[in-house]
């Protein structure tokens, strides 16, 4: 009976150190699943940042699209100033053609009149230029003693 119960004890001290050995694997791994929870939480924050700055990021973007719609529309409004500034240029320039063509005939209606005088005084005798034709007596020069005292006017 004694053999059952020896082949029993080393069955159970068998199953003792299997245990034994068990518990320190579960140890081992126990321990390196927290070592793998810490690098799971590190990567974790890793990843949060990353959002955080993708996030910032797409601000900035949605920031920048919404300055550039504003540009664009800017830009817009001033080509459309400039049509509009480029017809006025054209309506001011056939203006300006206009009023120098105007000044063309007055200046072709001057140059007749001129003619027409220059021919007119052709027709007058010639006599010199009297003091009647440049207007009159010559006037008179006063003394340097009169210009002082004052004039009984």
């Amino acid at each position: 009976m004694s053999e059952p119960i020896d082949k029993l004890t080393e069955n159970v001290n068998a199953y003792i150190t299997e245990v034994n050995k068990l518990l320190t694997n579960k140890k081992k791994v126990e321990e390196q699943i927290a070592a793998k929870d810490k690098e799971i939480e590190a990567k974790q924050k890793t990843i949060e940042e990353k959002q955080k700055e993708i996030e910032a990021k797409q601000k900035l973007l949605n920031e920048e699209a919404g300055q550039k719609k504003i540009i664009e529309d800017q830009l817009a409004q001033a080509k459309k100033n400039l049509t509009e500034l480029g017809g006025e240029r054209d309506k001011l320039s056939g203006e300006k053609n206009k009023l120098a063509n105007d000044l063309k005939q007055i200046n072709d209606k001057i140059t007749t009149l001129n003619s027409q005088i220059t021919d007119a005084k052709g027709t007058l005798p010639k006599g010199g230029n009297t003091r009647k034709q440049r207007g009159g007596k010559k006037p008179k020069r006063k003394s340097k003693s009169s210009k002082k005292r004052p004039s009984n006017k």
